[in-house]
């Protein structure tokens, strides 16, 4: 909410604004929790279009708050449009950005298009674990081929780049060849445990040697 001049303005003719207004539209309630923000530099500025302020209404002795009129359905189509423009948008820009990348790796490190799909792929995964930009990543490989390095030795130790998910995968496999070897070994030990409890118990074999010659 803005404040038209004049509110929470200290001087003879100071009015305060409501401390917690209610919406006419939904029905809920607002709470001041910022404070009051004065425009950088001083001054005044004109109030944008579509904002809610306290109107200076004379004989109130606070700010009346003032809404904007809600969108009409017209309004509301034109800005979800607009809004459904601007990502396609968005998505074409940086599918041209990704085959740009993708033709330069190929020129400056004479990666494949198998390859260099393979690194796009481990690129935004590693951005995602960076929490960066898919260009900064691509750069970095860039720059390190640019610099002397071998290509085949920086594809070598990009594509070894392990996300969360991939270490969670790894320590599962290992976790389930543990329990199989495990298995493996009690079973191999309740063979030989069987086997030398069937040697104790069962009945002797009496062997003759046949007469003796004298």
């Amino acid at each position: 909410m803005y404040l038209e001049k004049g509110v929470e303005e200290f001087g003879a003719n100071h009015k305060p604004s409501p401390f917690t207004i209610s919406c006419p539209y939904c029905g809920g309630m607002a709470m001041d929790v910022s404070g009051i923000q004065k425009v950088p530099g001083g001054g005044y500025v004109p109030l944008p279009d579509g904002y809610g302020y306290f109107a200076n209404v004379e004989g109130r002795d606070c700010g009346v708050p003032t809404f904007p009129p809600p969108p009409t359905v017209a309004e509301k189509a034109a800005a979800v449009g607009k809004a459904i423009e601007i990502i396609i948008a968005d998505e074409i820009d940086g599918l041209l950005r990704e085959r740009e990348m993708e033709f330069a790796m190929e020129a400056i490190a004479g990666y494949s298009e198998t390859e260099t799909r393979e690194i796009m792929k481990k690129a935004r995964a590693m951005a995602e674990w960076r929490t960066c930009s898919l260009e900064e990543i691509i750069g970095e490989i860039m720059s390190a081929v640019a610099r002397g390095e071998s290509p085949e030795k920086v594809k070598g130790e990009f594509l070894h780049f392990k996300t969360a998910w991939d270490r969670k995968e790894d320590r599962e496999r290992q976790r389930a060849a543990g329990r199989a070897d495990a298995v493996r070994f009690s079973r191999q030990k309740e063979r030989e445990r069987a086997q030398r409890r069937q040697k104790r118990t069962r009945p002797r074999r009496r062997e003759y040697r046949g007469p003796d010659i004298v």
